[in-house]
């Protein structure tokens, strides 16, 4: 286990219990996201920093034929994760605790074919090398494939002070806003001759980006 895997395991060892009671409020857009991923959805869905599952079960009950698989380096939340999973009984989601810097999807699930929809929500800016992290999307995806992010923004449309105290709280959860994720994104889709797209949510309180190929 590496360092940032001990810190995400303690942050969570509590908060797993009530993770996905109180984080509405904080993170919005998420059903947003998830219509469109499920817009014509077909094949195998991978979810980078899955948490408790919840955006999987969701999209799973949905589309009980496509296959739904998650990765997250939390061992805790895993075990929240699995737990949900089993009591929904759904089958058609698969997990496993890996770290997006340095894994390859397709070789730890044995997925012969690349992800068609390949997602990040609210997690990217939790990973230290979070470049990698896109890059490792980006690679994951077949040839028509689509990469979503969500994540927090810079909060343009807020009052500074709210600005700050909201710096302060993601600081304690390890929640960086990096001001050149968007246009690292935007450069990853224009290397790889795909479309890209982002949209505001709540004054810039989050994005939601979307590269199609």
């Amino acid at each position: 286990m590496n360092d940032h895997a001990r810190r995400m395991d303690g942050i969570y060892h509590v908060q797993r219990h009530f993770y996905d009671a109180t984080r509405r409020l904080f993170l919005p857009g998420r059903d947003l996201l998830l219509e469109r991923v499920g817009d014509g959805l077909e094949g195998a869905v991978l979810e980078v920093g899955c948490g408790t599952g919840r955006n999987l079960r969701i999209l799973a009950r949905r589309f009980p034929h496509v296959q739904f698989y998650g990765v997250d380096i939390s061992s805790e939340m895993l075990w929240t994760a699995k737990r949900k999973i089993v009591r929904s009984g759904l089958t058609n989601i698969h997990i496993a605790q890996g770290d997006a810097q340095t894994v390859d999807p397709r070789e730890m699930f044995r997925v012969e074919r690349s992800f068609d929809v390949v997602f990040f929500s609210y997690s990217l800016s939790m990973i230290p090398d979070w470049r990698k992290a896109m890059e490792m999307g980006m690679g994951c995806l077949g040839e028509r494939g689509r990469l979503y992010i969500i994540d927090f923004w810079d909060q343009q449309g807020w009052p500074g002070v709210v600005r700050r105290l909201l710096v302060w709280w993601f600081g304690l959860f390890h929640v960086r806003y990096e001001p050149g994720m968007i246009e690292e994104f935007k450069s990853l889709a224009e290397k790889n001759a795909a479309r890209f797209d982002v949209y505001s949510i709540s004054g810039r309180y989050a994005f939601l980006a979307t590269l199609m190929r």
